[in-house]
């Protein structure tokens, strides 16, 4: 996933356009199905739901600091709905932390940071 190296028909569509001639979402075939688009496609709901809980099972079997997994959490849905965290709503303490994760994220494709951790599952 970090490496937006999925196969999805946009990805499939570029290295055999015989083969795969629509780069579009199966589910909604207007939209182009890349990686940011499979995770947030509004069809990919029960997927998505599915998929954290998974991480909230796996995060609380390991003693994760419940604000690390807020932090996780709002920052997964935030960016699915395309909106922006508010850090400030976090205890002073995880600032830094936030500010950090923010700068890597301007620099890299939109999600990157949250697509990295998903990406580091055992059970995908």
């Amino acid at each position: 996933m970090i490496h937006d190296s999925l196969p999805t028909n946009k990805m499939l569509h570029r290295y055999d356009p015989t083969t795969n001639n629509v780069p579009n979402c199966p589910r909604r075939n207007y939209s182009l199905e890349d990686r940011d688009h499979v995770i947030r496609c509004p069809k990919a709901d029960e997927w998505f739901q599915a998929t954290i809980h998974k991480w909230k099972c796996f995060m609380q079997e390991k003693n994760t600091d419940p604000v690390l997994q807020t932090i996780f959490f709002i920052g997964i849905k935030t960016w699915r709905e395309l909106e922006e965290i508010n850090t400030e709503e976090f205890p002073m303490e995880y600032q830094e932390l936030l500010e950090q994760q923010k700068r890597q994220s301007d620099g890299a494709k939109s999600g990157d940071c949250y697509i990295h951790l998903l990406n580091h599952s055992s059970f995908f």
